[in-house]
């Protein structure tokens, strides 16, 4: 591992704290950037839209828990229940007006037929839709919302 430590440290390092890109120990290469899961981005916005409501600038909101079944018992169950797939992920009331989000990850995703779907009836419906990249993007909708804006 001597020889690792020798390159600059602002290579990209790997599991042992050497340049993966030149790695003689483990022949990795360079890591990839830390891309959060669409878990990871929901908590964050919820944290953060917990933080509104106590700040008294959001009314309401909740996430939808419309993810895939773990069984299919469960899934058995979604569906007696009512449950259809690509309804929005999060439900907010801003300003008095019922708006929807629907997450993705900040580096990417598509949306399905349903959730097309179903944002296109939400808007015809009157309601505030929008399709958000990651808590960033989420964040300043929200924002925008709140201020007003579409």
């Amino acid at each position: 591992m001597g020889d690792c430590m020798t390159f600059r440290k602002s290579l990209p390092l790997c599991e042992h704290h050497c340049p993966a890109a030149a790695c003689n120990v483990c022949k990795r290469k360079a890591l990839k950037p830390f891309v959060p899961s669409e878990d990871h981005e929901c908590t964050v916005f919820a944290a953060w839209l917990e933080l509104l409501k106590t700040q008294g600038k959001l009314e309401h909101f909740s996430h939808i828990p419309n993810e895939t079944p773990t069984s299919p018992i469960q899934a058995a169950r979604l569906k007696r229940l009512g449950v259809r797939r690509g309804v929005p992920d999060y439900l907010l009331i801003v300003a008095g007006r019922v708006c929807f989000v629907e997450m993705k990850r900040a580096d990417g995703g598509r949306l399905s037929v349903q959730q097309n779907d179903w944002l296109r009836a939400l808007r015809a419906a009157g309601a505030r839709t929008a399709v958000c990249a990651g808590v960033t993007e989420a964040k300043a909708v929200v924002l925008n919302w709140l201020d007003g804006r579409d």
